[in-house]
């Protein structure tokens, strides 16, 4: 179910989107509507290739290549 993956990726980056001063990972899966460990291995992928970052107070933000 290649779609099901690609709609569980989007709605954890729109709710980033919305939220460009960062959401914690519990915050985050409430918006996604997703399990907390979904958004954790998309968000563990996403920092290794820069589309997410961590924010200085330990959430997490869109990261710079989202930006490129």
């Amino acid at each position: 179910a290649p779609i099901e993956v690609i709609d569980k990726a989007m709605r954890v980056i729109e709710a980033l989107a919305d939220a460009p001063e960062g959401l914690s990972l519990q915050a985050l899966t409430e918006r996604a509507g997703l399990a907390k460990s979904t958004v954790h291995r998309l968000l563990g992928t996403w920092i290794d290739l820069g589309y997410a970052s961590r924010t200085p107070a330990g959430g997490y933000a869109v990261g710079l290549a989202v930006l490129e």
